[in-house]
């Protein structure tokens, strides 16, 4: 609070009362972001303005030189990326948000229930992955095609499956079902009888 004092020559004197605020207040904000993945090659930089937003600047930079003036701007390579929003006022506030890549090929292993033949004209291939996410993609012999992770199969050859795991990475592997089909030889022995044979 502030007094001005006004003294005239006749000796009168008028006492005004002001007020000075300041304006130091700072834009507050939080950043958001997603992570980039075999699926997702760019994310946007979200930037939640906590206040009044009008009239902001916004300077980023970050990662491969990058370097932007608008609010939420979209990047495609992974690093650390440095914001500064600034007010109309002078005042400014600084924070920062890092961007992962995710390009972790899920884990896959493949085996057969059994061997094709005579008696099991039929078997189940075995996919598994740990990733709760992932999807199944078989080929093989005669045009087979499958999506189920374990699916029944009754030719002889390669199967190749592809798994996809939940961040769109994709892991190969490959099986080789044989088939026995090989029958069993026979012989029979003859001998004459005599009277000498009991």
């Amino acid at each position: 609070l502030y007094t001005l004092r006004i003294v005239d020559t006749a000796g009168c004197i008028l006492d005004t009362f002001f007020t000075v605020q300041a304006d130091t207040l700072s834009p507050d904000f939080v950043l958001q972001t997603d992570t980039l993945n075999c699926r997702v090659d760019s994310v946007q930089l979200i930037t939640q303005i906590l206040g009044d937003s009008s009239s902001l600047q916004y300077v980023w930079s970050g990662a491969a030189g990058f370097t932007r003036n608008v609010q939420n701007p979209f990047v495609n390579a992974p690093g650390n990326y440095l914001l500064t929003v600034s007010s109309p006022n002078g005042c400014s506030h600084t924070d920062s948000i890092f961007v992962f890549r995710d390009l972790s090929k899920p884990d896959l292993d493949v085996t057969a229930s059994g061997e094709l033949n005579c008696a099991m004209p039929s078997i189940r291939l075995l996919g598994s992955s740990s990733d709760a996410n992932s999807t199944f993609s078989w080929s093989g012999p005669g045009g087979m095609t499958s999506n189920d992770r374990d699916p029944v199969v009754n030719a002889e050859g390669w199967y190749y499956v592809g798994v996809i795991g939940g961040n769109g990475c994709v892991s190969i592997d490959s099986i080789y079902v044989r088939m026995d089909t090989t029958s069993p030889i026979a012989g029979i022995i003859s001998e004459h009888l005599s009277c000498d044979k009991n």
